[in-house]
């Protein structure tokens, strides 16, 4: 071998001054290495001088495209030459591009020693290639042909005849024969009028063709396997006759990997298409590639307008500038989770939990988003939430303000039993009176959630009934209203119930409350002293009053009892000056 190998390096379009003919430069070996650039540097330095170069060494900043372009180009021009084709260790695609188009090495770039191990790789590359283009004797050819590890057979071909000149033990092992019952015999004659006109077809279309040909026999082969597959190549003439070269192998075990591979693929696509999950594939400039049934469905949108949108156009929650930071710093098989609120075709939002994971593909990034809509675990929080406020309201009703009425009891029961006064014994009825009130208000706001069955009921009975149930005093009911209602009727009653009294205790004894119709509801007005408007916004919180005696539950119960119902309460100014709650929303049965 020549003391100096003579090497064309490969660089991608961008300027690196640590590029691959730069670490070769520096290895301290006997190399002479010219530096071009991409595909267009192979071609002028070999139109130049095609045998100028011992080695070539593709960098690996090229992608699979361009190294694929890369190859092809060198062995158009030098079949033989020796091609180096370094990769990151990542660049897992490049790898198999490489290989697939014919390189003599693939060198994954390694952490240290780069310039000691890419040599050592060159020159085995070199070496090898040397020994290989040296020129066989013919018993060398003839131990090849015999033991070679694939059936092979010389064909001649001319326009009225085709018949096997030779063929080697592996070709007749695979057929099934014997190498005498070949040799000598037109492909019928050897295989049989079921196969030999195919076979001798495809050896006319090669000659043809003047090119190779590649087909594969299957799935019922000669010999009962699988599949084989021939190569057919046209090596010259002899006399009237043309010649040609078949090589074959039995392929079963790659194409049952390639069946595996298909039906994986259909499962894959039958799993993205059909899932219960939202999903779609977007580039790492958040342009979405591709989504699935369950997204389009969910979103409203069809697949070429959802393609034609980004992930931000689509999730509203989405921040371009931090997704795409995020997205730039993960590496194949990377995921992350985030919160979104898809906008659908209609204008309406839903929100989403969205896991992402980095695909690395041979043409750029792509990420899988699998989205799902977490409207009802919203809805659950909430309300988890909605209790838990409502169980510190209990603890601080338990803890405080029945404290308040059993210590005045306890005082009365002190008194009367040092000085027999009755009058301590009354002043422990009222506490003992209190205490019934708040604990029948607790009851009432922890079950305002539960409003039962809905039917029609008359707004009217229901209003007088509980008019009814209460002290009134002097106070006077005016009922002008004939609607009939969908609602629970008991949870209406206590509604209006708790709604009256706080007329009653607020607007004083000789109050005037009417009881109306609205155009989606009803109202329930008094003529009293009316509600503060700076008190608006929390009247309906627990434990607001202004009567001395009063819970402070009343008007919680009613905004309670309202919302279980799916209905709306605004608190105005009556016409006479007092309050007036309007309830709207209420599905009226005419």
């Amino acid at each position: 071998m020549q003391s100096t190998i003579r090497i064309l390096a490969v660089r991608g379009q961008s300027e690196d001054g640590d590029d691959v003919g730069a670490v070769l430069n520096r290895s301290g070996e006997d190399f002479r290495v010219d530096t071009v650039a991409g595909v267009d540097g192979i071609v002028r330095q070999f139109e130049s001088n095609a045998d100028a170069f011992d080695c070539v060494v593709v960098d690996r900043g090229l992608s699979s495209p361009l190294v694929r372009d890369a190859l092809d180009a060198v062995h158009e021009r030098r079949p033989a030459l020796p091609v180096v084709v370094t990769t990151d260790a990542a660049a897992t695609g490049v790898a198999v591009a490489a290989i697939d188009a014919g390189a003599t090495e693939v060198f994954r770039w390694p952490a240290t020693d780069q310039a000691t191990l890419l040599a050592r790789r060159v020159r085995t590359a070199v070496s090898s290639a040397a020994t290989t283009a040296r020129t066989l004797t013919p018993s060398e050819w003839t131990a090849v042909f015999e033991h070679v590890d694939c059936g092979v057979a010389i064909v001649e071909l001319s326009e009225d005849d085709c018949r096997y000149r030779r063929c080697n033990e592996r070709l007749a092992e695979l057929a099934g024969t014997s190498v005498p019952e070949i040799e000598g015999r037109t492909p019928t004659e050897a295989f049989g009028p079921e196969y030999g006109p195919s076979i001798e077809a495809r050896y006319r279309e090669s000659l043809a063709s003047d090119e190779p040909v590649s087909h594969t026999v299957g799935p019922e082969s000669l010999d009962g396997r699988v599949f084989h597959e021939a190569q057919i190549r046209p090596i010259g003439s002899g006399g009237d006759a043309e010649k040609l070269l078949v090589v074959v192998r039995e392929v079963t075990g790659e194409h049952e990997r390639q069946a595996e591979l298909r039906q994986s693929r259909r499962r894959l696509r039958a799993l993205f298409e059909h899932s219960p999950d939202m999903i779609n594939v977007h580039d790492a400039e958040g342009r979405i590639v591709e989504t699935n049934a369950q997204m389009r469905e969910m979103t409203g949108y069809d697949e070429s307008t959802l393609t034609d949108m980004s992930v931000w156009d689509l999730d509203q929650a989405a921040d371009p500038e931090r997704a795409l930071s995020l997205w730039e710093e993960m590496e194949p098989g990377d995921r992350c989770r985030s919160e979104g609120e898809f906008l659908c075709r209609d204008g309406t939002t839903f929100p989403t939990e969205v896991h992402i994971r980095c695909l690395g593909v041979d043409d750029g990034e792509r990420f899988l988003a699998i989205s799902r809509d977490v409207s009802d675990q919203r809805e659950r929080e909430r309300e988890l939430q909605r209790k838990n406020d409502r169980l510190e309201e209990f603890a601080s009703v338990v803890s405080h303000d029945l404290r308040n009425p059993l210590q005045v009891l306890r005082g009365a029961l002190d008194g009367a039993a040092e000085t027999g006064d009755r009058a301590h014994f009354e002043r422990g009825h009222r506490a003992i009176d209190r205490m019934e009130d708040m604990i029948t208000d607790i009851l009432a706001l922890a079950r305002q959630d539960a409003v039962g069955e809905f039917r029609t009921v008359p707004l009217a009975r229901i209003v007088e009934t509980a008019w009814q149930n209460l002290r009134t005093a002097d106070a006077t009911l005016v009922v002008e209203t004939d609607l009939r209602i969908r609602a629970s009727e008991l949870r209406l009653r206590q509604l209006l119930e708790n709604l009256l009294r706080n007329a009653v205790e607020h607007a004083g004894a000789d109050t005037t409350v009417r009881v109306g119709t609205l155009p989606d509801g009803f109202y329930v007005a008094d003529d009293g002293r009316g509600i503060p408007a700076a008190d608006h916004d929390r009247v309906f919180d627990t434990q607001y009053s202004t009567a001395p005696n009063g819970t402070g539950f009343g008007l919680a119960i009613v905004s309670g009892i309202a919302e279980a119902h799916g209905w709306q309460i605004t608190l105005t100014e009556s016409e006479d000056g007092g309050a007036r709650f309007e309830f709207s929303g209420v599905t009226i049965d005419e």
